[in-house]
């Protein structure tokens, strides 16, 4: 599936790109979210994270957020891009 196929909000706030560890997922996970936090949508799931960042920046460089926010593995914030 493609990240492009999952209904959302014409615009958000922030994207956001973590790891779910919970026993069964093992996986990547990208959320949108808007201004206070809330998510927008549904999240959309990859086995890789390289899947993951396409799927978000595709998302940030179409304009249809602000912000990318990207975290380690172990749940540690690793950095944030901007348009």
């Amino acid at each position: 599936m493609s990240c492009h196929d999952v209904e959302h909000a014409e615009f958000w706030f922030l994207t956001d790109v973590w790891y779910c560890d919970q026993k069964g997922w093992d996986t990547w996970v990208v959320t949108c979210k808007d201004f206070d936090g809330n998510c927008v949508g549904e999240s959309e799931y990859y086995h890789y994270k390289s899947d993951a960042l396409h799927c978000a920046r595709g998302y940030l460089y179409s304009d249809r957020c602000m912000h990318m926010q990207v975290e380690r593995k172990n749940g540690t914030h690793q950095y944030v891009e901007s348009v």
